[in-house]
């Protein structure tokens, strides 16, 4: 209503909402233009100008219509909108799948796709559109592509993939990885990937059935049948180990190689079991024993041997798996595990015997030519946490996914003293560890 007088009420030239249509959450933004305002004000809402022209950000939680009133000494002027908001849920996407999922180059494969709430569907890389909720189209990469579907409607959008593989033609199915970096027991692994190449991807990746002739992988690490990948957060094995990777495509063809894995031991350990008084860190020359020449009849040595000299002699490689015994020390942390004693009284049925421990002849020696071996397990547990440092020793131990066996087992509670050991775990029943060959 215009009141009585010489002057005009203002007018309103627009008043828009840019977008119209939001989803929920979102903003839509308000603008007007006026003339002879002195004042706008935007209802619901407490926002009000002296801008002839301007505009402000609003977002509504639900349907909402505004009201613009401009407003001067004569009267004022009204004009409204509604903003919309959407309310519905996005679309779902049932299935996007290519098929096949490995094409030589030069050849197609079929994505399809099934939704339900889209209004359109677009797939990329390309300029593919629809807007039939289930349908297919054909493509033809030249390299190995990822394809997205992506469903809209006013609510959101919603997107899946789909990978179509370029194999290569012809190709002969093989191994192209050669080596891997070594490693240091105790420490992560720093990664190797079998890469295979020609054949039918996908690859699956094994390890060699044949046991007597190959060991595994170094204790602790691991090898992903998909990728290839070898890792490992820890390794507990010691030496050189040569197992024979294998590939399978999936026409079904088979490739192998053989690769080598040295690991550093981590041994220092060994030359402080026991106290420093302990006969196991003593010298045997004569002249720190002082013990006399042995003169018996039984003791010379046979004359065609008085030539030679004494040659350390520390074994060979048998055949691909690593030579000697390991052993490995944990912390006093180390949780406790079950072992059980196959063959007489053990001397421990738990203990801290990780199942990463390296065995002699690694666990693929229980299939080893003559036998089963000795397989012993040697572990180390240091002091700490109120504990004594300690050692656990194994004859024949198997693991085997768990739990620990063995037949026949010993340790020794505290090696800080000469305390004897319970049980046995080797033939001469001597502690084996404090034995082996170190910087001491």
């Amino acid at each position: 209503m215009i009141p009585p007088g010489n002057g005009s009420a203002p007018t309103i030239n627009s008043f828009v909402a840019v977008p119209e249509s939001i989803n929920s959450g979102s903003s839509s933004m308000l603008s007007w233009t006026t003339s002879g305002a002195a004042t706008i004000a935007i209802t619901p809402g407490t926002f009000t100008s002296t801008s002839a022209s301007g505009s402000t950000s609003v977002s509504p939680t639900s349907t909402t219509t505004y009201t613009l009133t401009a407003t001067n000494a004569t009267g004022s002027t009204t004009s409204a909108l509604t903003v919309t908001v959407n309310t519905g849920s996005k679309p779902t996407i049932s299935s996007f799948t290519a098929n096949p999922t490995s094409i030589s180059s030069g050849s197609s494969s079929m994505l399809s796709w099934t939704t339900s709430g889209a209004t359109t569907i677009a797939i990329t890389p390309g300029t593919f559109t629809s807007t039939s909720a289930s349908g297919s189209t054909s493509v033809s990469p030249t390299a190995t592509t990822t394809y997205t579907l992506t469903a809209t409607n006013t609510s959101g959008s919603a997107t899946s993939t789909a990978i179509v593989t370029i194999t290569a033609s012809g190709g002969t199915l093989a191994i192209t990885t050669t080596s891997c970096p070594g490693g240091t027991q105790g420490a992560a692994y720093a990664g190797c990937t079998i890469v295979a190449s020609g054949g039918t991807p996908p690859y699956a990746y094994s390890l060699s059935t044949d046991v007597i002739d190959y060991p595994p992988l170094p204790e602790g690490m691991s090898l992903n049948a998909s990728t290839g990948n070898i890792s490992s957060s820890l390794i507990g094995g010691q030496g050189t180990y040569i197992p024979e990777l294998v590939v399978r495509d999936s026409a079904g063809a088979q490739a192998t190689q053989d690769i080598s894995f040295a690991i550093n031991g981590s041994n220092v350990f060994l030359a402080s079991i026991f106290p420093s008084t302990s006969i196991f860190h003593h010298r045997m020359d004569a002249a720190t024993t002082g013990l006399p020449v042995d003169t018996s009849p039984a003791a010379p040595m046979y004359s065609a041997y008085l030539s030679e000299t004494i040659k350390p002699f520390f074994g060979d490689q048998y055949a691909n798996f690593p030579n000697g015994i390991p052993a490995i020390e944990v912390p006093y942390s180390q949780p406790v595990v079950s072992v059980a004693s196959l063959d007489g009284p053990p001397g421990f049925t738990s203990g801290p015997i990780p199942a990463y421990a390296p065995v002699e002849g690694t666990a693929n020696a229980i299939n080893a030519p003559g036998g089963e071996g000795d397989m012993h397990v040697l572990v180390y547990l240091e002091g700490g946490g109120g504990n004594n440092p300690a050692l656990y020793e194994m004859y024949q131990g198997i693991y085997e996914g768990g739990p620990w066996t063995d037949t026949g087992n010993g340790y020794f509670a505290n090696t800080a003293s000469n305390g004897l050991e319970v049980g046995i775990s080797d033939a001469a029943g001597l502690p084996v560890s404090p034995l082996l060959v170190n910087a001491d």
